[in-house]
């Protein structure tokens, strides 16, 4: 059986920062592994390859935590040189896999966001900072960088797609902006599959090439929350 395999960060056991994925019911196909502080990154992949089992497959690795350029907060950590621990599941990913998808601010940005928490969980507290910035400023706010006019091959967040991409031997996806997490007291559903993306988003395969997609623009999202009836 094909299984979506996801990857929660927590600090600690009580850490319930991502728990509006984990007290859902993700029903038989769907799998979620809950990754301490401090796990390294071949302990994550055994945990993987142990929870599929010899009879299930990966039909997309969802990893849900907080990311900056060719970095993602998850365990340890994981960034460029310690991702090929990630290799024992190459042979884990079925057929029609649709590969891995990294769901964290600005993982594909080649530049490091100084401040990557200001706008992370959407509340009333950030729909007021929300409405008081004009587009342009917003836009400054929420952007990562890819640059489409030269070669991203300095990039550190394409750098690092493309080692995930080359060690799992599958399509690899993620922001290059920041992302939004809604409360879940909101009743708003989780964003956290490829339709999920705000502002641009990038998907590399194991040949290094790439394309540089639009999700749903911030605006949108943002007057879904803070226009809703719950939120005021």
């Amino acid at each position: 059986m094909e299984k979506t395999v996801y990857l929660f960060a927590a600090q600690i056991e009580s850490d319930n920062e991502f728990n509006y994925i984990l007290s859902s019911d993700l029903g038989t196909q769907r799998l979620k592994i809950r990754i301490l502080r401090e796990t390294r990154v071949s302990v994550i992949a055994n945990m993987v390859v142990a929870s599929l089992g010899t009879s299930h497959t990966i039909r997309k690795l969802i990893v849900l935590s907080h990311g900056n350029a060719g970095q993602v907060g998850i365990g340890a950590g994981m960034n460029s040189s310690n991702i090929g621990a990630m290799a024992p599941l190459r042979a884990k990913f079925s057929s029609s896999s649709e590969g891995v998808i990294f769901h964290g601010c600005r993982i594909a940005s080649g530049v490091l966001d100084p401040n990557p928490r200001q706008i992370h969980v959407l509340d009333a507290a950030a729909c007021d900072l929300i409405g008081s910035r004009d587009p342009g400023a917003l836009s400054e706010e929420m952007s990562g960088s890819w640059n489409t006019s030269t070669s991203p091959i300095f990039s550190a967040g394409y750098q690092f797609l493309c080692r995930v991409a080359e060690t799992m031997n599958v399509k690899v996806t993620a922001a290059v902006d920041r992302q939004i997490s809604v409360l879940e007291s909101s009743g708003h559903g989780p964003r956290v599959d490829i339709t999920g993306f705000e502002g641009r988003y990038v998907q590399v395969s194991p040949d290094r090439s790439s394309e540089l997609l639009n999700g749903t623009p911030w605006r949108d999202v943002f007057h879904s929350y803070c226009d809703s009836p719950s939120t005021n």
